[in-house]
């Protein structure tokens, strides 16, 4: 059979095959063990786009015969496929992949949506990961797990991925019952219970390691009405945790914070919306900022701790666009960089409302305050407003910070050099780098540095301090960034006793 009919050339997300028509000479010599991991690895390299390894497949397995016989005896590289694949390619592929587990894609939007998902069924069992995109999930999950005719026997998949976009499930949806589960992702999905039903039913999945749970802005679940902040409710366990992902709204991420019991190494990321705080005011939301969070960054990132590298704290507020927004990351990494620690927050707010530049400034100063942060090695920021005292905050509470990098802001830094003592100054930071800042100048730079040296702490010992300013001049062409041009001013110099009063 020629190869244009076993597997029709595909035209989705823009990529097409690319038929080579010679070989080099002596092709043949290669190992077919060798060129089947070099097949795999091409497959594999395509993980987070899968459609980019089935095209990489079909455009090896058009080079010549000897390639196209590896390829269709590799059943990993035709595991995969998904409802808007031609009928032809599916049955091909169902055929070459023999008993290896497959990784299907269906939308019930999709034409062949229904001859697909019946070219499938017989099949079923060997699905190991699965994304559904459709809001009739509870009725067209029985369909594939019934027998297609009678005498056929067709077992349900033993699942280890599952996606859901836009299904509507409850908390005794059948698909959550699956013990084998060890990713799932929620995503959009309308949900008919209240949220700690929803976390209790998580709970029940013994073996899941990561979670990604995305509520819909206007499908928001109840929460109980007694719940106090400052206490949990009644913990749930997911132990098995090694990633947790949260989109909800501000106050179910508080909920979810302090009722969900999961070990020290699951990284956290909450991107937690304002859009539902209605009536409560800011110092609410500091309460909960500083309630909710620190014992959980406390115990993921202990302080003194020989085994871990730097610690380090990145906040960037952006108010360019609507929502306003707040992103702060902490991260770790232990000293061989085998294992690395994150706890991310994302706080969004409506810039309609004019509470929202408050709120997000307040939450900053709550946020730099917690005691689990205090012992910051690296501080990042980048987009600050200069009225929320970027600089004040920042010294005052990381005394032990080593290194602080500005992208786009200054702040009140050369007001605060000129007035700030040696005492003021946290002992240990070494390194100032102002990204991005052109507008600052050759000689207000020199007083950057002036000002820096006043600022040095007392010392036994010369310490050496650092102060860079980093500027480009970016030239756009046809819409694509031509050249960039950078310009770096840096300045070291020793901080040394002195009997001498400061020059002003």
């Amino acid at each position: 059979m020629a190869a244009t009919r076993l597997a029709p050339d595909l035209h989705f997300a823009g990529v097409q095959e690319h038929p080579v028509s010679a070989c080099c000479i002596g092709i043949r010599s290669i190992p077919s063990e060798v060129l089947t991991l070099i097949f795999i690895q091409a497959y594999r390299d395509h993980e987070g786009t899968r459609h980019r390894g089935v095209v990489a497949t079909l455009t090896v397995r058009r080079v010549c015969k000897f390639f196209r016989a590896i390829a269709d005896a590799t059943p990993e590289l035709w595991s995969y496929m998904t409802t808007h694949y031609p009928l032809a390619f599916v049955e091909t592929a169902l055929n070459l992949s023999r008993h290896h587990p497959l990784s299907v894609e269906i939308n019930v939007r999709d034409t062949l949506f229904r001859q697909i998902s019946e070219c499938i069924r017989p099949h079923w069992s060997r699905c190991r990961y699965l994304t559904f995109d459709g809001v009739d999930w509870e009725g067209v999950w029985p369909a594939f797990v019934e027998a297609p005719q009678p005498g056929i026997v067709t077992s349900a998949p033993k699942l280890t991925r599952l996606l859901l976009k836009s299904s509507m499930l409850t908390s005794n949806s059948a698909i959550l019952q699956s013990a084998g589960l060890t990713e799932l992702v929620l995503e959009n999905c309308h949900l008919e219970c209240d949220f700690h039903t929803l976390l209790q039913t998580l709970g029940h999945l013994p073996t899941l390691t990561s979670l990604s749970l995305e509520l819909n802005p206007i499908d928001t679940l109840q929460l109980p009405q007694d719940w106090d902040v400052s206490h949990p409710k009644a913990m749930v366990s997911l132990l098995s945790l090694r990633e947790l992902s949260l989109s909800i709204p501000f106050k179910h991420a508080l909920y979810a914070t302090i009722n969900l019991d999961i070990q020290d190494i699951c990284n956290v990321s909450i991107d937690a919306g304002l859009w539902d705080m209605g009536a409560i005011s800011a110092p609410v939301l500091c309460e909960g900022l500083a309630a909710a969070f620190p014992d959980r960054l406390r115990r993921m990132f202990p302080d003194n701790n020989p085994e871990w590298g730097c610690k380090e704290l990145r906040i960037t507020i952006n108010d360019h666009d609507s929502p306003m927004e707040m992103f702060a990351e902490v991260r770790q990494s232990n000293r061989d960089s085998s294992e690395k620690r994150f706890f991310r927050l994302h706080i969004d707010t409506d810039y309609s409302r004019f509470e929202g530049y408050d709120e997000l400034g307040d939450a900053f100063r709550t946020i730099v305050r917690w005691d689990a942060l205090r012992n910051v090695d690296v501080f990042r920021g980048e987009g600050f407003p200069k009225r929320w005292g970027l600089w004040t905050n920042v010294l005052e509470a990381f005394r032990s910070v080593t290194s602080i990098r500005l992208d786009g802001v200054v702040g009140e830094f050369p007001q605060l050099l000129a007035t700030i003592s040696g005492a003021d100054f946290p002992p240990s930071l070494s390194e100032v780098v102002l990204l991005h800042n052109s507008s600052i100048g050759d000689a207000n730079y020199e007083s950057l540095v002036h000002g820096l040296r006043r600022a040095c702490p007392p010392s036994s010992h010369p310490s050496q301090r650092t102060l860079a300013l980093e500027s480009g001049t970016t030239i756009y062409r046809d819409g694509k960034v031509k050249e960039e041009h950078l310009v770096r001013w840096e300045t070291r110099f020793e901080c040394v006793v002195s009997d001498e009063p400061a020059l002003e």
